[in-house]
């Protein structure tokens, strides 16, 4: 005779690293969805479902679920007061909702390992696996149809569901056979099956049905024959695959399924700092396969001591050294983190700016010949380009687009000759003025000030003559433009972002365009109508 489904394993160990910094003192199971914890959606699910009996699996410092799921007296007593009845309801019934146990698991060594440590609580009785990261809610409980699915066919069941198919590759992809309604048999399985490997788009959900001898056959097979016995290494240039393979400190014969690879790869990739990225799957039966993406140096950062810290671009710290090797100068930033940590954001607003300006350097295609940072003044961010401009960005504000914007500007307006500064005045207009290299250099030292510069000079909607530098018109320059200069625009008004006029002072006369410089600049076909101010 079949026996009734009436336990349910919710493990429940996971370090939560996905979700950090919420989780470094709290389990993920009790972070809160509206108004209660994930964890109790899902105890609430599995009561609804029928089951009276409920493991919890632990890990250390996740004693906290324990307490919510126990009694409390003291608030108890407290809640026991008119017009608290509600409240006490709710609490005596969260205590009460099921048998509710709990066990730990003293190694984090993945799903199956913490499933094997609910054993002597399932015994020989089915019992459905609830994953303690998955919250799904309907009106038809997933538990209730996993019960329902294994009284029709007396076989165990796993939730699927359709996921995109751009998204199989993350997950696992079934073969399965058509029933009837939403059931199928699965003939076979492909974990994170590469392009053109896929049997289908149905991926496994995160509720299991099994029963006890198929719980002891997993163990078996995942305490015999799952062994290494190939271990593979792809990506790696920077660093030697036996080497790679050394650091994981994983040997042939150990056993594929009992062993932390969270911890595997973090020791990995602070061992090797050039690793922007690893990823350890299995090769079923016997083999391992690590995918590494290796980075480079970006940026060299400037210590007290008068060191430096290259960093990738990525804000991976990569190494010391005495010298800065030709990178990028960064001033302004104080480290504190180990070599192979990623910089942490939201802690500095230094580091914050610098790795905000790496990536939109990166983006705009700066990147490679930036020359150095001045993060001195986060008012003032000066950043040098190809030893020849210094690009005078202001406040974070905007960044992106004035990055792009001066991007643009460097390929398509200025010539190889031009050294000098790029800025914005107070209308968000873009400015060159030309300077010598030592200018542009001294820009990036401790001791930049606000260099002289001469700037072109331009008509105001006045008339007036003067320049952009000298708000009160002293000194102003008179000046003529060379029309030719602008006559062809094609090579910059083709580019959507930059070419629409509308929004452009249309009272500005290029005319007088001192004709030493390029006066396309302030030409209205280069001006982004959509910039508003405000980012």
């Amino acid at each position: 005779m079949m026996k009734k489904v009436t336990k349910a394993v919710i493990p429940a160990a996971g370090l939560g690293t996905r979700v950090l910094p919420a989780t470094k003192a709290m389990p993920k199971g009790m972070l809160p969805i509206v108004d209660k914890p994930a964890i109790q959606y899902l105890v609430e699910e599995a009561v609804r479902s029928g089951i009276t009996d409920i493991l919890i699996i632990l890990g250390r410092n996740q004693s906290i679920i324990e307490d919510h799921f126990d009694r409390s007296p003291e608030l108890e007593e407290k809640l026991a007061k008119p017009g608290k009845e509600k409240a006490l309801e709710e609490c005596l019934g969260i205590a009460n909702m099921a048998n509710i146990l709990f066990v730990r698991q003293k190694q984090t060594l993945g799903l199956g390992h913490a499933v094997n440590t609910a054993k002597a609580f399932t015994g020989d009785d089915p019992f459905v696996v609830i994953y303690g990261d998955d919250v799904i809610w309907g009106e038809d409980p997933v538990c209730a149809q996993l019960i329902r699915a294994y009284e029709e066919f007396g076989r165990p069941v796993a939730g699927v569901s359709a996921v995109p198919w751009e998204d199989v590759s993350r997950y696992c992809s079934l073969k399965t056979t058509p029933i009837h309604d939403n059931y199928f048999f699965v003939d076979d399985m492909i974990e994170k099956p590469k392009k053109g490997q896929e049997f289908s788009n149905y991926s496994i959900l995160g509720r299991v049905l099994l029963t006890g001898i198929v719980l002891a056959a997993a163990v078996v097979a995942m305490t015999v024959f799952f062994t290494v016995k190939t271990i593979s290494v792809e990506g790696a240039k920077q660093y030697g695959s036996e080497e790679l393979i050394a650091g994981m400190d994983v040997q042939k014969g150990d056993n594929l399924y009992l062993w932390n690879k969270n911890r595997v790869l973090s020791d990995l990739m602070h061992s090797f700092p050039y690793l922007e990225s690893a990823q350890l799957r299995r090769r079923l039966p016997d083999g391992l396969v690590l995918t590494v993406t290796e980075c480079t140096a970006a940026a060299a950062v400037r210590n007290e001591d008068n060191t430096f810290t290259y960093i990738s671009a990525g804000g991976k710290v990569l190494e010391n050294n005495a010298a800065d090797s030709g990178l990028p100068i960064v001033l302004g930033v104080t480290l504190n983190a180990q070599m192979g940590d990623f910089l942490a954001t939201g802690t500095d607003a230094h580091v914050d700016a610098m790795l905000n300006v790496l990536e939109n350097m990166d983006a705009a295609g700066l990147l490679e010949k930036m020359s150095f940072l001045n993060l001195n003044d986060l008012t003032d961010v000066r950043i040098g380009y190809d030893k020849r401009f210094d690009i005078r960005a202001g406040s974070l504000d905007d960044l992106t687009y004035r990055l792009r914007f001066a991007q643009t500007v460097i390929s398509n307006r200025l010539s190889a000759s031009d050294i000098g500064r790029l800025y914005w005045d107070a209308q968000n207009r873009l400015h060159f003025g030309p300077e010598t290299a030592e200018d542009v250099a001294r820009s990036g030292t401790d001791q930049a000030g606000d260099n002289p510069v001469t700037s072109p000079a331009y008509t105001n909607p006045d008339g007036e003559v003067g320049t952009a530098d000298n708000t009160n018109g002293d000194d102003s320059t008179d000046s003529s433009s060379d029309s030719s200069d602008s006559s062809d625009n094609s090579d910059y008004s083709d580019d959507s972002d930059y070419s629409d006029d509308s929004s452009y002072d249309d009272s500005y006369d290029d005319s007088s365009y001192d004709d030493s410089y390029d006066e396309s600049y302030y030409d209205d076909s280069y001006y982004d109508d959509s910039y508003d101010g405000e980012g």
